[in-house]
């Protein structure tokens, strides 16, 4: 799961990251790459397959316009992908600013997550196995 806050001045590398990242091995029978990609014109869902291109079209879902700051989004990001993709083994990737005891900047709302905040929601989001920062 990759958590991309991209509604900022990481726009441009949201859709670089996933093209030419994340795409490179995409998802197979054994593991599932889901990443929730926001921006300035909204959100997208994606189930990254090799070589997928970063449109619209190839998101399972549009999601309209989100605060990547506020941790119920992530929280509702984490759900889903559990929920429609179960696995044995759970890796959540943060891809966006931080600072210190901020993460995850969206500037259209001017919010981050805080560490407290994050801490508020690790027992809803539940056992992960790796956390990654990309930030």
């Amino acid at each position: 799961m990759v958590y991309m806050a991209g509604e900022n001045d990481l726009e441009a590398s949201v859709k670089n990251d996933l093209e030419k990242e994340l795409s490179v091995l995409g998802s197979n029978k054994d593991i599932q790459v889901l990443a929730f990609s926001d921006r300035k014109k909204g959100a997208l869902l994606f189930r990254v397959n090799q070589s997928m291109r970063d449109n619209a079209r190839n998101a399972i879902v549009e999601l309209g316009k989100q605060n990547t700051g506020n941790p119920q989004t992530l929280l509702q990001f984490v759900r889903w992908s559990k929920t429609n993709y179960p696995a044995e083994h759970y890796l959540l990737s943060f891809w966006g600013h931080g600072s210190g005891n901020k993460a995850m900047y969206d500037q259209g709302s001017d919010d981050s997550i805080t560490n407290d905040e994050l801490l508020g929601v690790l027992p809803d989001i539940g056992f992960i196995d790796v956390v990654a920062y990309d930030a």
